[in-house]
């Protein structure tokens, strides 16, 4: 007791001190010097897919795929690479296998998403539905500002309940990236490269849905 009164003191009697030379302001900065670098533990809003077969399914409409033919297997290859990094043994079915399936079978896309899942022998299916992605603003086409749009849903594939029961849906959620935050011209970066950091950033942000992770504490 009498250590931790002594500290007790020594602090009451440096804060005396500094408002006595300085006010207020001189409290105030080493005390934000002493919150910098807390963090605080975000959940999961989805925890259980570690250890689970899981199948990713991405749809986009045609105008989409014709502007950007590769967007399918653009944004499930960056969805999988993220998951795998952070979730623990996600064991998660190869984009090519599923790319090849989603292109060679005509109706696959009108499939339920639950049977589309028990094709590959899956635990879940992440459905991943893209309903924006540009890499310039309407506004200003000589600009470059990217932003992608994507309503995301987790479905079971076990069990009895009927493959369309909405109680399949374990988890939802829409994710949007725009990159940068203020567009930037011709000279600053190029569409490989704003495309190229709009999916890292989209597969970031979807992939924190599934593990523990933690955010900076911002000051009062």
């Amino acid at each position: 007791m009498t250590k931790y009164l002594y500290r007790a003191v020594k602090v009451g009697l440096l804060l005396s001190f500094l408002i006595a030379v300085g006010g207020c302001n001189l409290i105030a900065a080493p005390l934000a010097v002493l919150g910098q670098g807390q963090t605080r533990k975000v959940p999961a809003e989805y925890a259980e897919l570690p250890g689970k077969h899981l199948v990713i399914w991405v749809w986009a409409d045609e105008s989409l795929l014709f502007d950007y033919p590769a967007i399918r297997e653009d944004v499930a290859s960056h969805a999988r690479y993220f998951i795998k990094e952070h979730v623990k043994n996600a064991k998660i079915v190869d984009i090519a296998v599923v790319d090849k399936f989603q292109r060679s079978q005509y109706e696959a896309d009108s499939m339920p998403i639950v049977q589309i899942g028990r094709k590959f022998n899956a635990d879940v299916i992440l459905f991943i539905q893209v309903s924006d992605f540009v890499t310039r603003p309407g506004s200003a086409p000589n600009l470059f500002q990217g932003r992608i749009n994507a309503q995301s849903a987790l479905y079971d594939c076990n069990g009895i309940l009927p493959v369309e029961n909405p109680q399949r849906k374990v988890w939802s959620g829409k994710i949007e990236v725009v990159y940068p935050e203020h567009p930037m011209g011709m000279m600053e970066t190029t569409d490989l490269r704003i495309r190229s950091a709009l999916l890292q950033l989209f597969g970031e942000k979807l992939a924190k849905k599934f593990y523990e992770t933690k955010e900076p504490v911002e000051g009062k």
